[in-house]
C-alpha cells in the first residue's frame, strides 16, 4: 500500500483536480486512486475522478465512476453522484437513459423528503433544452415555495438580470473554485464574445461545468443551455 502522510488529503484532492484540470487525466487517475486508498476517501476518490473526467469531456468513463459510487453508497453526497451520471448521460447523447437516471435520483430526493426535488426536476428540464416542461414542473410544488418558483420564472422569462458586465464576471470567475466555476466561467466567456475576445472564450470552454455547482442556484440552469450555445457559435467541437 502506498504510504502517504494522513495530512496529504486536501492535498491530493487539490492535486488530482489540478491535473485533470490541465487535461492529464491518467496523472489524475494515479492520484485520486492513491487518495482512494486513504481511510473513509474511497467514495469521494470515485466520485472526484467522474468530475475531472466530466470536466474533460470524457462523459461514457464520468459516468462510470459516479455509477460505482452510487451503486457502493447511494446516500454519498445526498444522491449527487447519480444526478452528475444522469448529465454525463444526457451529454454523452442518450436523453432517454439520462432521464431514466434522473428520475432514480428525484425519486431517492422525494424518499428524503427534500423540499426542492419539484424545482430540481424543473431545472433538469430546462437544462436538457425543455423549457415549456421545466415551467411546467415548477407549477407542482407546493405553495410555501411559490415565491421561489416565481423567481425562476422570472429568470427563464428573461426578466431577471444575467451577469454581463465584462470585469463583474470576471473577477466572480476568478474568485472561484475551479471544480465550481461552471457559471461564472460560462457568464465571462459570454461576456468576452460580446466584447470581441473570441479565443480568450474558447480557452475556458475547453473544460465542461459540473453540474449544479453554481454560485447562484437560480441561474445554474442556464449553463448548460448558453455554454453549449457558445460552442457552437465558436465551433468547438
Amino acid at each position: 500500500m502506498l504510504a502517504i502522510d494522513p495530512g496529504s488529503a486536501d492535498a491530493l484532492n487539490s492535486l488530482g483536480y489540478a491535473q485533470g484540470e490541465s487535461g492529464d487525466l491518467l496523472a489524475a487517475t494515479k492520484t485520486f486512486e492513491a487518495y482512494g486508498q486513504l481511510p473513509n476517501q474511497a467514495n469521494n476518490a470515485l466520485d472526484s475522478l467522474g468530475e475531472v473526467y466530466f470536466m474533460n469531456g470524457r462523459f461514457a468513463e464520468a459516468e462510470k465512476y459516479f455509477s460505482q459510487v452510487s451503486s457502493r453508497d447511494p446516500n454519498f453526497l445526498k444522491g449527487a453522484p447519480l444526478m452528475k451520471a444522469a448529465y454525463a448521460r444526457w451529454l454523452g447523447g442518450d436523453l432517454a437513459g439520462a432521464d431514466t437516471l434522473m428520475q432514480k435520483y428525484l425519486t431517492f430526493l422525494a424518499k428524503q423528503n427534500d423540499a426542492l426535488a419539484v424545482w430540481r426536476e424543473a431545472v433538469w428540464f430546462y437544462a436538457t433544452g425543455r423549457q415549456e416542461q421545466a415551467m411546467a414542473a415548477l407549477a407542482k410544488a407546493p405553495p410555501d415555495q411559490a415565491a421561489t418558483m416565481e423567481r425562476q420564472r422570472a429568470v427563464w422569462r428573461g426578466d431577471a438580470h444575467i451577469p454581463d458586465d465584462l470585469a463583474q464576471v470576471r473577477t466572480v470567475y476568478q474568485n472561484t473554485n475551479p471544480a465550481a466555476d461552471g457559471l461564472p466561467r460560462t457568464l465571462y466567456a459570454a461576456a468576452l464574445v460580446k466584447t470581441g475576445r473570441a479565443d480568450e472564450a474558447r480557452a475556458l470552454l475547453k473544460l465542461w461545468p459540473l453540474p449544479e455547482s453554481a454560485s447562484d442556484n437560480l441561474l445554474q440552469s442556464l449553463t448548460y443551455p448558453r455554454f453549449l450555445e457558445l460552442r457552437k457559435a465558436l465551433k468547438i467541437q
